[in-house]
């Protein structure tokens, strides 16, 4: 499996987002009370962990192949 749900977990949760993974779905738990600003946060640190770990599966499949 590649668990890349996972993956892109521990890439948000290194900039400070919590998101869970159940397999390559990822959960988004934010408080129910919170600003548009933190919103702002967890979108765009889930948007930039999502493409981050494609950039690094890209980079990894072109070094191998």
């Amino acid at each position: 499996a590649l668990q890349i749900g996972r993956r892109v977990c521990r890439r948000a949760l290194d900039r400070g987002v919590w998101i869970r993974p159940i397999g390559d779905v990822l959960v988004l738990m934010p408080p129910l009370v919170v600003s548009d600003n933190e919103l702002d946060l967890l979108a765009h640190v889930v948007v930039d962990s999502i493409e981050s770990e494609f950039a690094a599966s890209q980079d990894n499949v072109l070094a191998s192949g």
